[in-house]
């Protein structure tokens, strides 16, 4: 009898070796030996004393500088740690990861933000087992999954300090227990919500499948859970001083921002983001033929579902940036291959299958535009 989970291990050594050699690539070349370079720290913005010293790219930076702050202070008793925050509700609101790594050092401040980079990469990975596994176990061949390693959300998320590849390996983890009928799918989905609110879609799935099998009861916990345990860290960071103003207008009426992009010029900057932009196209089209049988869709399904309408309703301010669109549906390429195993249908499946393709594509391009090339053939080509 074959054993299933081997080839699924050596999918996941072969994609920690890659993003082994490119972390460790970043942190000699481009960092010059300071892994505080994944946080990408802007000068317009105040950092905590454990920032002094890194290099300050000119301007905003990018979001991993938030959750740097973050990971120093998750309890936000120090009332200076607001201060560090570009919008403390929103940011503080993802605590997952910086919690769980302040608590594995124990609090040590030197060492929390390494400890929260190892646990953007390695449960960012996560993903790729899981789906790797998965999908084996449907008789699918787990080197599939192999795209993924390359996703432009994994990648955005592995290269900036981010928990969105995180989130959305631990959506996926959930979404295969419930298929597996194993304990633990709402704990882990509990956990998922703590790292990036989105996750709150597949608690949504799983409480719609549930209710429609039957099990009422159980179809609460799976929204009562998560939502409980988000309303109750909500509550105790509003009760802390500074912690004010709203969260960011990330919704907007649907597909407006295409005016805008169209209208913009071409440079070769434009490259990956057509490259992104088309890959997430074809993740939203391939829910159409899913959508005569939604009567009977999996947790999986409806949660794959829930995300396409989250990148309709993204507003033009996430859409300005493929790194911001592509972590924010980074669920979609991975939920795409277990849909696409399940699927009776050939010509369906193969459009599933297509989807991470898309998506790797992308993210080539995404490790690309991180080197000097980019730069090199636009001063050739003239742009």
């Amino acid at each position: 009898m074959k054993r299933v989970g081997g080839g699924a291990g050596t999918v996941l050594l072969m994609a920690a070796i890659g993003w082994s050699l490119i972390l460790a690539g970043m942190v000699g070349f481009a960092f010059r030996g300071d892994p505080r370079g994944f946080f990408s720290p802007g000068a317009f913005f105040a950092h905590p004393p454990e920032m002094a010293g890194a290099r300050l790219a000119p301007g905003f930076g990018y979001d991993g500088q938030f959750y740097f702050a973050l990971t120093l202070d998750p309890l936000l008793l120090r009332p200076e740690t607001p201060g560090f925050l570009d919008l403390p509700p929103y940011r503080a609101g993802r605590i997952g990861l910086p919690l769980a790594a302040w608590a594995l050092v124990l609090g040590n401040r030197p060492a929390a933000s390494l400890a929260y980079l190892a646990l953007c990469w390695l449960l960012g990975l996560l993903g790729i087992w899981v789906v790797a596994r998965w999908i084996e176990s449907e008789g699918t061949s787990p080197w599939r999954a192999l795209p993924l390693v390359l996703s432009a959300g994994l990648v955005a998320s592995m290269t900036r300090a981010t928990p969105d590849a995180a989130a959305a390996s631990l959506l996926v983890l959930a979404l295969w227990l419930e298929a597996r009928r194993r304990p633990g799918a709402v704990a882990v989905l509990a956990a998922a919500v703590l790292v990036r609110e989105t996750s709150f879609i597949a608690a949504g799935a799983l409480a719609i499948v549930r209710w429609r099998e039957g099990q009422r009861m159980e179809a609460v916990r799976a929204l009562a859970i998560p939502a409980g345990l988000a309303l109750g860290w909500r509550a105790w960071m509003l009760s802390r001083p500074g912690v004010l103003g709203g969260d960011p207008l990330e919704f907007g009426p649907p597909l407006t921002w295409i005016w805008t992009k169209s209208a913009s010029p071409w440079t070769l900057d434009s490259v990956g983001e057509t490259l992104a932009l088309t890959a997430l196209a074809l993740a939203v089209a391939a829910l159409v033929p899913l959508l005569p049988r939604w009567r009977r869709w999996s947790p999986a399904a409806w949660t794959y579902a829930g995300f396409v309408l989250l990148a309709v309703l993204m507003g033009a301010k996430v859409y300005e940036d493929r790194g911001a669109f592509a972590r924010a549906t980074c669920a979609l390429p991975l939920l795409a291959l277990p849909l696409a195993a399940g699927e009776d249908r050939p010509g369906v499946a193969r459009m599933l299958r297509g989807v991470p393709l898309a998506w790797a594509v992308a993210g080539a391009a995404m490790l690309l535009f991180l080197t000097r090339i980019p730069a090199a053939l636009a001063r050739l080509l003239g742009f």
